[in-house]
């Protein structure tokens, strides 16, 4: 597996280790950030390292906090407002 860091169209800092098909990565996401609604081509897990933000979508929302892990399937539209502390997921 390669580690790779990846910043160009994304709000945080990434890095990135993929394989077999399979491509994992950290996400590390600054306090306060709100990310306009928008989808990832791809499905992926997420799972909340630290920090905590609430996500929107269609009419509903939920807030993730560390251990919450979320799936989202291919091409899932979502908005997301990061809560006071730095945020660091793995995953999309």
């Amino acid at each position: 597996m390669n580690l790779t860091n990846v910043s160009s169209d994304f709000y945080g800092t990434r890095a990135s280790c993929a394989g077999a098909g399979l491509t994992l990565s950290e996400s590390i996401y600054p306090a306060g950030l709100k990310m306009s609604s928008h989808l990832h081509e791809p499905a992926y897990f997420s799972l909340v390292l630290k920090g905590a933000y609430t996500e929107t979508f269609g009419k509903g929302a939920r807030t993730c906090v560390p251990s919450t892990m979320i799936f989202h399937p291919p091409n899932d539209k979502h908005a997301v407002d990061f809560h006071n502390a730095e945020v660091r997921t793995p995953g999309q």
